[in-house]
């Protein structure tokens, strides 16, 4: 049976934080050796979110590791942002063939080759993929994927650099690496996919006055339709372009906080039983809301 633990620690010293990480995560499989772990490091310094990368690789002696730096992380129950931190998820996947790769790019004149990737295996396989934005070519890969693999499900993310171009990493097992990293998962094994939202914060939050089941009606004592006029009028053309492609709300995870900044809001789409109940339980009182614009 498949078993699955995680972890989470901050803090200036990322070798010691991916060491704590490694270590939450561990206890969870009760001493088991994981046959897979993701390590994910968010620091100022590149070399030092490489060295704790490399780290978290050798103390969990996983049978494949892969992982990236990032702006921000996940474990525990909770998440981070640009703050010093390490989350490292670790899996027993009893009967799963785990097969590492790294994908390297070549430029043959004005083109870009990608080399690494296996051959097609049985049927039930899914890939994991984390990759450098700045030099892999992202969809042409997947394109390419889509037309070579249609059964094969991809997922994964792109790893984020401290300081752009140059700075990102990327982990397999203990080594250091470009391009793209990441596993083919197949056997005994189901992959659920989700997504979550990226959006990022537009206009200052406000109080909702007012609520008629799941439609806000006022915000600030002032009608919900103007207030969000004025925020749309007051953003740069190339944000009111993505505001017409939808708009989520962000949802005060505490209320009661004298102040919130980015990363205290639960971010929820349109339609969504959570903001609804929100909005039914606080029609004459309350609850703090974010809009948010989707950030591509």
């Amino acid at each position: 049976m498949a078993d699955i633990g995680d972890g989470l620690a901050t803090g200036t010293d990322l070798v010691a934080a991916a060491e704590s990480a490694v270590g939450q995560a561990l206890e969870r499989l009760g001493g088991r050796r994981p046959d897979l772990l993701c390590v994910f490091v968010c620091g100022p310094n590149p070399e030092t979110v490489a060295n704790a990368g490399a780290t978290a690789a050798k103390i969990a002696d996983a049978g494949t590791t892969i992982g990236c730096s990032a702006g921000g992380v996940i474990g525990a129950g909770r998440g981070v942002e640009q703050v010093d931190a390490v989350a490292v998820w670790a899996a027993v996947l009893p009967g799963v063939q785990v097969r590492p790769i790294h994908l390297g790019v070549h430029r043959v004149g004005d083109a870009l080759l990608v080399s690494g990737l296996p051959p097609s295996s049985p049927a039930n396989e899914v890939g994991v993929l984390l990759a450098d934005p700045y030099g892999f070519p992202v969809v042409p890969f997947v394109e390419h994927c889509n037309d070579t693999r249609p059964g094969l499900p991809l997922v994964g993310g792109l790893a984020s650099g401290p300081l752009g171009q140059g700075s990102t990493k990327l982990f397999l097992d203990d080594v250091v690496l470009d391009g793209a990293v990441g596993v083919l998962l197949s056997g005994p094994i189901a992959a659920h996919i989700a997504v979550s939202q990226g959006c990022r914060p537009i206009g200052p939050p406000m109080t909702v006055t007012k609520a008629e089941e799941n439609v806000l009606v006022e915000l600030a004592g002032m009608p919900a339709y103007r207030q969000l006029r004025q925020i749309l009028a007051a953003l740069p053309p190339h944000e009111q372009a993505l505001a017409l492609r939808g708009l989520h709300l962000g949802v005060a995870m505490n209320e009661y906080a004298e102040t919130h900044e980015r990363g205290d809001f639960l971010i929820r789409g349109p339609g969504s039983r959570r903001t609804n109940r929100c909005c039914r339980r606080r029609r004459h009182g309350g609850r703090r809301h974010h809009r948010a614009v989707p950030d591509s």
